[in-house]
């Protein structure tokens, strides 16, 4: 029997990218990948950059360290990403469908099981130790935190254009 709580995490995950994309949504291309708030804000990041962050930390979080698939992220470089609406819609797709896919297999042995990467600095990633339930709690977690992001700078951009 399917653990309930993973087509739930599913549900809950697919409802959380779809609002990612309610506040993408008709932001010009070039906005998408240059815009920051005008009053200087530190640490920032552009509309795609916070969006690639997001997508690739769940990709890492359910797909690689739950799910076991040898990935090759790289997260400084989710931060000076560029692209099209379309390449963000196509990468989250993808994950869905991966996250789906590990989510619908993944058994109860597997989720109590330690999943353990050691740091990559030069990657901008540190030390890992969770069991593969916690990983995709977190990512989980951290979509909904960068949705808000997402959320804020979307009504700044607003404000700004208004």
């Amino acid at each position: 029997m399917t653990n309930p709580m993973l087509p739930a995490t599913m549900t809950v995950l697919r409802e959380l990218v779809d609002d990612i994309f309610v506040q993408l949504d008709g932001i010009p291309e070039d906005d998408l990948n240059t815009w920051l708030p005008r009053d200087g804000m530190r640490d920032v990041n552009t509309f795609f950059a916070l969006a690639t962050h997001t997508v690739g930390a769940g990709e890492f979080w359910i797909v690689d360290a739950a799910g076991g698939r040898a990935g090759d992220r790289d997260r400084l470089a989710e931060f000076r990403a560029n692209g099209t609406l379309g390449d963000l819609r196509a990468r989250f797709d993808r994950w869905l469908a991966d996250a789906g896919e590990v989510l619908s297999t993944i058994d109860d042995k597997a989720l109590a099981s330690v999943y353990y990467r050691p740091a990559n600095p030069e990657k901008g990633m540190g030390e890992a130790r969770r069991t593969r339930a916690e990983c995709i709690a977190h990512a989980l977690e951290h979509t909904a935190v960068h949705l808000g992001h997402l959320q804020l700078q979307r009504q700044l951009y607003d404000a700004e254009r208004a």
